[in-house]
């Protein structure tokens, strides 16, 4: 309803998709509607959750011999905030990561809402049945337990606790390889002094954790704290820094989610064909019994060089030169296939006529492939792989020397 300075009111605030609930309603001198809202999404990526939030834990079980899972088991390690201690936790520990008390309570089934706030660990693992139902209960002195999982999250409290302001990063993008730190702001209505704990995670795993004490109010504004620079370079991936803020009565937690993008990065190798390769190790054996006067960075003037570049991110073109000879100026094209790390391999190949008996005829001589990534807006990523090519013995001459 409006009030007296035509302000709307609500009396009730519901969510509901159906107008038919109105009908229950009884109103004087009133109006109800349904107000569509688009509620946002929860990007299911947060390390935090909100209290009485569905908290979504999905295990994959596999055992290589197809036994069937008996039994599920669920261990909590709770850290409180505001609300106490978690009575289904199996370990309750302080601030610090010490334990304060242990039941070893181990559930059945994972709790799906929390409602006491604080951080939580929780550790899973499975039991396979040998007897794949044959035997009620299963073999006990056959099943045997999985390895197990870990995965830390967060439940948010409330109240007058202190409170996070804001998380940043130094510097403000983060990008691959670049040493970063982290800033925070904290408040307290009360300006008591606060402790600050700051975690950052990797790809969901903790990578670094750093403690600061002592954080007091000058003239009722809390300096901004910062953490050291972090131990590893900035890797392509997802980070969420999680920040914990205290005093002598409760706890407050903010997090912080940025991605690093791959700047884009190339590494170069260059190899022989299969034959060329065979040569060298022959030529080898008869010069020496070894295969080792020859290694696999020297070649013969003449032969074709294969090459290989893994690149990181999406480029517009790859190619690969020898420096001071622009005429061997190579594209390098996308193999269709990628490393561990997901980055794809590009491949080709440099060869002219006119490489034959151009280097290494009297000494040898080295050579510098440059590989090059161009990226979209200008950026460049190169690699240098240095070669020797060693012509004294010519390779037409090879077939005379087996």
């Amino acid at each position: 309803y409006l009030d007296s300075e035509g302000k709307k009111v609500y009396l009730e605030d519901e969510d509901f998709a159906s107008s038919a609930i109105l009908s229950s309603w009884t109103l004087t001198n009133a109006k109800a509607a349904i107000v569509q809202e688009t509620v946002p999404k929860k990007d299911g990526t947060s390390l935090v959750y909100k209290r009485g939030e569905l908290v979504g834990l999905k295990a994959s079980y596999f055992d290589y011999e197809t036994d069937p899972s008996k039994k599920q088991y669920w261990r909590y390690t709770h850290t409180p905030m505001n609300d106490g201690a978690n009575p289904d936790a199996a370990a309750i520990l302080d601030e610090d990561g010490n334990v304060v008390s242990l039941t070893g309570k181990i559930l059945n089934a994972p709790i799906q809402r929390f409602y006491i706030d604080g951080k939580y660990t929780v550790e899973h693992w499975q039991e396979d049945d040998t007897s794949r139902g044959a035997v009620p209960g299963g073999n006990s002195a056959y099943d045997k337990i999985s390895n197990s999982v870990f995965m830390t999250f967060y439940v948010e409290g409330g109240g007058i606790a202190p409170w996070v302001e804001s998380i940043k990063t130094v510097p403000a993008k983060v990008k691959e390889g670049d040493d970063f730190q982290i800033t925070v702001r904290v408040n307290d209505a009360d300006k008591d002094e606060l402790r600050l704990t700051t975690e950052v995670y990797f790809k969901k795993e903790l990578i670094y954790r750093e403690k600061k004490t002592g954080i007091t109010a000058v003239n009722g504004i809390y300096p901004a704290v910062t953490t050291a620079t972090l131990p590893d370079p900035a890797e392509t991936g997802s980070y969420e820094v999680i920040c914990t803020v205290r005093d002598w009565a409760g706890a407050g937690v903010g997090s912080y989610r940025f991605t690093v993008v791959s700047e884009g990065k190339i590494t170069g190798s260059v190899y022989h064909t299969d034959k060329w390769n065979e040569n060298r190790k022959k030529y080898n054996l008869a010069k020496s019994g070894k295969e080792d006067p020859r290694g696999p960075a020297v070649f013969w003037s003449g032969e074709k060089f294969l090459l290989s570049a893994v690149v990181a991110g999406s480029p517009t073109q790859v190619t690969a030169k020898i420096i001071g000879y622009p005429e061997y100026d190579t594209t390098l094209t996308k193999s269709g296939s990628q490393n561990a790390a997901g980055e794809n391999i590009y491949v080709g190949s440099c060869w002219a006529e006119s490489m034959i008996n151009k280097w290494g005829m009297i000494n040898p001589e080295d050579l510098t492939f440059r590989f090059q990534a161009t990226y979209t807006g200008g950026t460049v990523k190169t690699y240098d792989v240095i070669i020797t090519v060693d012509n004294r013995d010519p390779y037409w001459r090879l077939h005379r020397k087996f």
